[in-house]
């Protein structure tokens, strides 16, 4: 009955796959590949140049509250990262939380190996999503090549 759904991972490739089975299904069922819109999180950096922005992401680095995103990440997940050391990699646990969350740090990341403190900085700035930065053009043209490689929509923005 979904008219549109909204994903959220860091690579377009991991979107790429979630999207292909949508649309797969959604063409078993009857109905068109494009019939449902899929939007995806992103979190979006944005300055008149490339190094404008990133200077800007990088001032928002000493508001990060390590304690508070390991807090929300353990909310989603089930997984309590409190104590953990900062440089620990993240490993896939089974939980009865948010199997998604967990997954897209861990078995869906990439071959990426997530550190505590890398998780923590993430998500306090980035959430589940990308983070794009850069000048106008730099993000559009980052906007479209995530629309064409993950074939989705539009963008959920952070």
């Amino acid at each position: 009955h979904a008219e549109a759904i909204f994903l959220s991972g860091g690579s377009t490739s991991l979107i790429r796959r979630w999207v292909d089975g949508i649309r797969d299904g959604l063409e078993e069922r009857g109905r068109s590949r494009d019939e449902v819109k899929i939007f995806t999180l992103a979190t979006i950096v944005v300055a008149d140049t490339d190094e404008e922005a990133q200077a800007r992401l990088e001032s928002y680095t000493p508001y990060v509250d390590t304690e508070s995103a390991l807090a929300l990440f353990g909310g989603w997940t089930g997984v309590d990262l409190a104590g953990a050391d900062p440089e620990d990699t993240i490993e896939h646990v089974q939980t009865e939380a948010n199997h998604s969350a967990l997954a897209s740090f861990t078995t869906l990341s990439d071959g990426k190996k997530w550190t505590v403190r890398d998780l923590a900085e993430f998500v306090a700035i980035g959430g589940r999503g990308p983070v794009i930065v850069g000048s106008p053009a730099t993000v559009a043209d980052e906007l479209e090549r995530w629309m064409e490689e993950a074939d989705i929509d539009g963008f959920n923005i952070s």
